[in-house]
């Protein structure tokens, strides 16, 4: 698999500016619903934020990558 396979426009924000780290996972959440990967946005952000209290998820500079993995996700992707 290809990373271009994962990639999808619509679960990619450029121009967002979250307040803090929750705020940043909550948006990229709403954006991974968007694209149609996700069949229940508050399952799968509850897994996220999960996940975020084991370890971080954010890679710094305003940049985070969420995961999670519950029967909330249809396809896997970024």
């Amino acid at each position: 698999m290809r990373i271009t396979d994962l990639l999808d426009v619509r679960s990619i924000s450029l121009n967002a500016a979250p307040a803090d780290k929750f705020q940043s996972l909550y948006s990229s959440v709403s954006f991974m619903t968007r694209s149609g990967k996700i069949n229940d946005e508050e399952a799968y952000r509850k897994q996220v934020y999960a996940r975020e209290e084991e370890s971080t998820k954010g890679i710094g500079e305003g940049i985070t990558i969420t995961h999670g993995k519950c029967d909330a996700v249809e396809k896997k992707g970024l």
